[in-house]
């Protein structure tokens, strides 16, 4: 898997590097400092994210990523029928461009960290001794419980950014990540009926790719 995304970037690049060669791609003074960017692919995740590059004079650019999660479903899990999830988190990236600015394909890598934050409310169908004429049997109950969920890990990515236009960056990129997930109040066993890769439980390495559309300022 690691192959393959490193092959897909650099094929990316040349493919790229070549058009800017044959003019496809002018270059042009970049003197712009931001630029803010929607990342499609987040909607994958119930998320919203919007990231915020901020280009310093060394060569490096800085992103805040501020990230934004809602979903309900009709759940389908053992003994829960429904639940909402709201959760706010973010990465803190340091991007170190191979090219200059004035270049309008640039080749990267970047290093950074994430944390997340889900609040879950859900119903849950739990069995309850009634009496019922001196006779004690079991019947259901639906109780509504919480639980918080915090994700944190490294993100190591490689990439090409390029200007198709002036003032619009496409960036797109590929890398690998650590997360680990815990429960800071609540059911503690909960995550693990939401441990897949994309979910908020999710402890473990896992392949990173991004497709970003920017705004620059």
């Amino acid at each position: 898997m690691k192959s393959i995304s490193i092959i897909i970037v650099c094929t990316l690049y040349t493919i790229i590097a070549t058009a800017q060669e044959n003019g496809v791609f002018s270059a042009r003074e970049n003197t712009n400092k931001f630029v803010i960017s929607i990342v499609p692919q987040s909607t994958a995740e119930n998320a919203l994210r919007v990231d915020i590059d901020k280009r310093l004079n060394n060569g490096t650019t800085l992103i805040v990523a501020p990230r934004f999660y809602l979903n309900q479903s009709n759940a389908s899990w053992e003994g829960e029928t429904s639940s909402s999830m709201i959760g706010v988190g973010g990465e803190i990236f340091q991007k170190i461009r191979v090219n200059d600015l004035s270049k309008p394909v640039r080749a990267y890598f970047a290093y950074g960290l994430l944390y997340n934050f889900y609040h879950v409310s859900y119903t849950q169908t739990e069995w309850v001794q009634s009496s019922v004429v001196g006779v004690n049997t079991l019947v259901p109950e639906e109780k509504t419980k919480t639980v918080n969920i915090n994700k944190m890990g490294p993100s190591l990515n490689i990439g090409v950014e390029f200007e198709p236009i002036k003032r619009f960056v496409i960036d797109v990129g590929a890398g690998f990540g650590a997360r680990y997930a815990f429960v800071s109040q609540g059911d503690k066993s909960y995550i693990n009926n939401h441990d897949g890769i994309l979910n908020m439980g999710y402890t473990g390495i896992l392949p990173l790719g991004v497709a970003k559309l920017g705004i620059v300022f």
